[in-house]
């Protein structure tokens, strides 16, 4: 499953949660690794990134972050599934209780 935009991974952690294999997109680097952030009432505030609360979580080996555009950036390799299926353009689970 690819996720084109993966921002703070509201998308991308119930998927990986599910058993999906994802691959998250971002370009946005504070998205993926947290830093300040402009709060309203000019607050300064800390986003935690996408790969730090992948990894706080547990799910960082299901997701293949990367730190791109999408629209500038080169097609992500083949998904081999465990039983040796290519994965390519379809959602396929990790485990095989679906």
């Amino acid at each position: 499953m690819t996720v084109i935009g993966a921002s703070d991974g509201r998308l991308v952690v119930p998927l990986a949660e599910a058993g999906y294999r994802v691959i998250a997109i971002e370009r946005d680097p504070i998205a993926l690794h947290g830093g300040e952030v402009q709060l309203p009432d000019d607050e300064i505030g800390h986003a935690v990134g996408l790969i730090d609360r992948l990894k706080r979580e547990g799910l960082y080996e299901r997701v293949q972050v990367v730190e791109d555009d999408f629209l500038a950036a080169e097609p992500p390799p083949r998904v081999v599934t465990p039983s040796g299926r290519v994965a390519r353009g379809i959602t396929v689970p990790t485990t095989t209780s679906r």
